[in-house]
């Protein structure tokens, strides 16, 4: 699947593994507990993938806010930690799980007021998903998001806004998760030391 241009200010992604998923309650930055609260998700999408359509859109967006002095701005934001594509290969390094060394991974958020729709589709229908048991770092998706244009006191650039997210599979949690009972208790444990754990 490829982008697929809703609007001129929209666009759906292609497949993505899920990641640090914040979607169902927003969280404020970590280590900053007067930040203002978000819903977040990163994408980690597959080495190769084509993301000219993006691309094209943020530049769009960043001459309509600033003309021509949108190129300077973008290449400044790009050369920065704010940067809008990054490579997974920093974060494979450090064994972050799902990450693939050269594949680029992007991060949308939503304000609080604006908590995206998570949905699955079952027999044609869209079914709404509302607890990380259902939607979890390492689920397949695809995602509509919305790219805009921010001018502040930290400087200027453009991110993206997360709209609502279609879960498309199951996958391998990320981060380890929670064990299976089969586990922890499948294998014989000795007598002893069933009865050194109930005395």
């Amino acid at each position: 699947m490829n982008w697929v241009k809703k609007d001129e200010n929209r666009l759906i992604t292609p497949v993505f593994t899920a990641a640090f998923v914040s979607v169902f309650e927003p969280k404020g930055m970590k280590g900053q507990p007067d930040s203002s609260k978000k819903y977040s998700l990163t994408m980690i999408f597959p080495k190769g993938q084509d993301f000219t359509s993006l691309e094209t859109m943020v530049q769009q967006i960043a001459h309509k806010k600033w003309g021509e002095k949108a190129a300077a701005i973008l290449k400044k934001q790009a050369d920065s930690d704010k940067r809008l594509f990054k490579d997974g290969s920093t974060l494979a390094a450090q064994n972050y799980a799902g990450f693939i060394e050269g594949a680029v991974y992007i991060q949308a958020s939503s304000s609080e007021k604006t908590k995206p729709r998570v949905s699955e589709k079952r027999d044609g229908l869209l079914y709404d998903l509302k607890t990380d048991e259902e939607f979890y770092s390492g689920c397949k998706a695809i995602a509509s998001i919305s790219p805009y244009a921010w001018d502040n006191a930290f400087g200027k650039g453009v991110s993206l806004s997360l709209v609502n997210i279609l879960k498309i599979s199951d996958g391998e949690r990320l981060g380890g998760g929670r064990a299976k009972p089969e586990q922890d208790f499948d294998a014989p444990m000795a007598e002893e030391s069933l009865e050194s754990l109930f005395g």
